[in-house]
């Protein structure tokens, strides 16, 4: 049971990164890959350290 609480918390958790920087990611020749571990992942650390303790 407790994956699905993860799963969801890291959806919303990962919906509260602007588009704008992700678009600016995007246009400046990023991959998707890259815009996660660069951008999204770097601007949501504390929440995904919170929600994996």
């Amino acid at each position: 049971m407790i994956i699905p609480f993860i799963a969801a918390t890291m959806r919303d958790v990962f919906a509260v990164v602007p588009e704008l920087l992700k678009e600016s990611a995007y246009g400046a020749g990023a991959t998707t890959w890259e815009v996660m571990y660069k951008i999204i992942l770097p601007y949501t650390k504390a929440g995904v350290v919170g929600v994996s303790f």
